[in-house]
C-alpha cells in the first residue's frame, strides 16, 4: 500500500472513530483483520471470523462487564438502583 493510500485510509478511520465517539461509543480499542494475519496465515474473511468469535462470545462479554464493575467501584462510582 502506497503512502497516499495509507494516509487516506488513516483519515477515513479517524473520521469514523470521531463520529462514533461523538455518539458515546468507546473507540480506543479496535481490531482489524491484520491483527490476526500478523500471527496466522489466513484470508481476510477467516481473520474477521476469528475476531467475531473471539470478541462476540459470553466469556469475553462477561470479562468486559466484570472489568467495568471493578473500575467503576475503584473510582467510587455509585451503582444505579433499578
Amino acid at each position: 500500500m502506497d503512502k497516499e493510500t495509507r494516509m487516506k485510509r488513516y483519515e477515513e478511520i479517524a473520521k469514523a472513530k470521531e463520529i462514533l465517539s461523538k455518539h458515546g461509543y468507546y473507540v480506543g480499542n479496535l481490531y482489524q483483520a491484520e491483527d490476526v494475519q500478523s500471527i496466522y496465515e489466513c484470508t481476510d474473511d477467516q481473520a474477521i471470523d476469528v475476531l467475531d468469535k473471539a470478541l462476540d462470545n459470553d466469556g469475553t462479554a462477561n470479562e468486559i462487564w466484570e472489568s467495568i464493575r471493578y473500575f467503576s467501584e475503584d473510582m467510587g462510582l455509585k451503582e444505579k438502583e433499578d
